[in-house]
């Protein structure tokens, strides 16, 4: 029973060491900044990694923060791409997946959001290691019983 205790402790603290209140996200514009294009995950003191803020724009302050990442093709300068990347506080829910693609006359967008530290970076994947690591012990552990 100690055993049953423990495994539980565990998968608690692994679960909650995944949520918090703050976030990190890339903020910055290939515009203004072209090393914002591709931005990895260890690149945790680059300029552009900051603790997202409520601006008082928002109007939105009982919402989580989250990462953002729109990938912009503009095709009538030759396929231009441009990556922003920010925090946002409205999730788009007309859509199940984390991505959706908007378009117009003058360009297409790809749209990602995500929601742990650094998680807009280049790839658009994200794994959650604390969960992951819970799983892998409970199956260690079980496979030992």
């Amino acid at each position: 029973m100690k055993l049953f205790g423990l495994v539980h402790f565990l998968l608690g603290i692994s679960l909650a060491t995944g949520l918090s209140t703050t976030i990190k996200c890339f903020q910055c514009n290939s515009w203004v900044d072209p090393d914002c294009i591709n931005l990895q995950p260890n690149q945790t003191n680059s300029i552009h990694y900051k603790t997202c803020e409520y601006t008082g724009e928002e109007n939105y302050s009982d919402f989580e923060l989250f990462c953002r990442k729109i990938e912009q093709i503009i095709p009538e300068r030759d396929n231009l791409v441009r990556i922003v990347r920010k925090c946002g506080w409205v999730i788009h829910k007309s859509k199940t997946d984390t991505c959706y693609k908007l378009a117009n006359d003058d360009h297409t967008e790809t749209v990602c959001q995500c929601f742990s530290d650094a998680c807009n970076k280049a790839e658009t994947y994200n794994i959650n290691i604390n969960l992951s690591l819970a799983f892998l012990f409970i199956a260690a552990l079980f496979s030992y019983i």
